[in-house]
């Protein structure tokens, strides 16, 4: 359907060049949505500037991890954790932590590689999506949940892992060459959200350019994930659902919201039954709210 329609929309408008080059029903999706939205209101893509930089900082650089064997103090070199772990299977040997020590070690690439990877990846999403205008979100320095007084520290299990050699330039070059906000005390992903229903309200159709699981659970704001095989603009429903892929618990909308809010997030060091000194796992949070069909159901 979505193909019948645009070529009765360009039969209809011959004078509007968009596209020279035939197009096929693999790639429509995108561009009749786009088509559709233009005529109505102006698109705004509203990109999670972190995520951008970080993927593209850390492809270029070269990881591996030294690994000590302490009472041999014999070293090997490895491209990941996994890999020195998956050796020791190999030989039926048992990982025992307290005998091993590991170095991270980064062969940096060049800035100039990490920047131009950023560039193709927004003018790709620019294009795909006919933006009319962007806004690139930036993490600022403080988030007020690094002083919230949890039980675990917010992200605490992710202290000492080892960042992107060029992360911080990068974040610089979006911010100096692309219209930009910096998340004051707060999430670059919240600022997402924030200016996506302030843009909605506005009159214009928001997209937030992001790969966090936590935009799916805002209702009326379109989604576009360009880590995808094949990214679609999805609209965020207004109760949503939830589902399972491989035991790990996926879902959209209102219900997705609650499903965090009841859970938590692993990712974050955050688990909101550790404050009640109860067990309450991923499975039991889906069960519980699986079977709801209302907001009124889903509420406590």
């Amino acid at each position: 359907e979505d193909w019948f329609n645009l070529q009765l929309w360009r039969e209809r408008t011959p004078d509007v060049v968009v596209d020279t080059k035939p197009m096929s029903p693999g790639d429509i999706l995108v561009r009749s949505w786009t088509y559709s939205r233009r005529s109505m209101s102006k698109t705004i893509a509203i990109y999670d500037s972190d995520a951008i930089a970080y993927r593209a900082a850390a492809v270029i650089d070269k990881r591996s991890v030294e690994v000590k064997h302490l009472p041999s103090g014999r070293t090997k070199v490895f491209k990941t954790r996994t890999e020195f772990k998956d050796s020791l299977k190999l030989k039926d040997k048992e990982f025992i932590k307290t005998d091993y020590e590991f170095t991270d070690q980064v062969e940096p690439g060049e800035l100039s590689h990490c920047i131009h990877i950023m560039k193709n990846q927004i003018e790709k999403i620019n294009s795909d999506l006919f933006a009319d205008e962007i806004l690139m979100c930036i993490q600022g320095k403080t988030n007020f949940r690094d002083s919230l007084p949890l039980p675990s520290k917010y992200k605490g299990n992710r202290t000492g892992l080892a960042r992107p050699t060029w992360l911080r330039e990068a974040k610089a070059y979006l911010y100096k060459n692309y219209p930009s906000t910096v998340a004051d005390n707060k999430e670059c992903d919240d600022d997402v959200v924030i200016y996506g229903y302030e843009y909605l309200s506005k009159g214009y159709t928001p997209v937030l350019i992001s790969v966090d699981k936590d935009s799916a659970a805002y209702s009326g704001l379109n989604l576009y994930d360009y880590t995808q095989d094949n990214p679609k603009v999805r609209l965020v429903p207004d109760f949503g659902s939830l589902w399972q892929v491989d035991k790990t618990v996926k879902g959209e909308g209102f219900i997705w919201f609650f499903m965090q809010l009841l859970h938590g997030d692993i990712s974050d060091f955050y688990t909101p039954s550790e404050l009640a000194l109860v067990t309450f796992g991923e499975q039991s949070a889906y069960e519980f709210l699986n079977t709801c069909t209302t907001h009124q159901g889903a509420l406590p």
